[in-house]
Formats: structure tokens, sequence, C-alpha cells
């Protein structure tokens, strides 16, 4: 029969690696970089990562840089920039009103005042293939812990 600290050893070590495989501990990355367009930084957007199933994304600086979480692997990317001004005058029109207005304007007597032309027509600062995964082209293989100078330089 095995000794006690060698069967407590066992079971600690069991544990051990239970637990790290249930938290996926090591298979999560940081990513950062910066996003360029025709050589210049990007100055607002998003940017998003598919990876193992799972969708991560951040906001991009004024600078064009950005850093998000995702599991490691082979990441699908899409970014976007688009006249935030413009958006937010669609969701506010969609939603009945700035925040904290209600949300059903009908239901009030009121007719919500919707913007000029169409939701699909918010401008866009990088063209439009960008903007989702199936037609952006852009992918990384993102390695477990830190990742830095995932670049992306964007061209028409």
């Amino acid at each position: 029969m095995p000794s006690r600290p060698l069967m407590l050893s066992c079971c600690l070590l069991l544990s051990l690696l239970i637990g790290l495989t249930a938290t996926g501990c090591g298979s999560m990355a940081t990513v950062s970089g910066k996003v360029t367009y025709k050589d210049k930084p990007l100055d607002h957007g998003s940017i998003l990562f598919e990876s193992g199933g799972t969708t991560a994304g951040a906001r991009i600086n004024s600078d064009g840089t950005y850093t998000v979480q995702i599991p490691a692997g082979e990441a699908k990317v899409l970014i976007n920039s688009i006249d935030e001004e413009a958006a937010g005058k669609w969701g506010d029109a969609l939603r009945g009103g700035p925040p904290g207005t209600p949300r059903n304007p009908k239901a009030m007597g009121e007719r919500p005042t919707m913007p000029k032309g169409k939701p699909t027509d918010v401008k866009s600062f990088i063209p439009q293939k960008y903007a989702t995964f199936e037609t952006s082209g852009l992918t990384k293989t993102i390695k477990r812990g830190k990742n830095l100078d995932v670049d992306f330089n964007l061209t028409d």
C-alpha cells in the first residue's frame, strides 16, 4: 500500500490538474497592437477577435492602439470605424429617444423622429469589407500569454 505522504501528493497533483483543466488556465491570451488605415492610426472604432468559439473585442484608442483578451489559437478579426454620432442618432430614434426617455413613444401618443437616410447610410471611415469576419480577410495566430504588436494596416 502506498505511503500516506505519497497518496496525499498524488491527490494534490490530481486536484491541481483537474483545476487547471476546468478553468482553462494557460489558454487565454492578451493581444495588443495598433490599427492603421492608409498608414495612419485609426483614431476610433472597435476590433473583434473570434477564437475558440469566443468573440471578444475592444475599442480602438485615439492613437490606433487596442488591447483585448481572447483564447489562444487561430483567430478571425473584424474592424469597424463608423460615424458614431450618426449611429447614435439612429440608436436614439429606434430606442424612442436619448437614454432615459420612454422606450416606446408611440404608447405615449408620440411618433419617433427618424434621421434622414437609412441606418446603413451611417458613414464608415474604412472599407466595409473589414466589418465582418467572413469578408475582412483578417486572421492571426494567437499564442498563450502576451501577444504584442499584433498590428493591422488596412487598405482600400
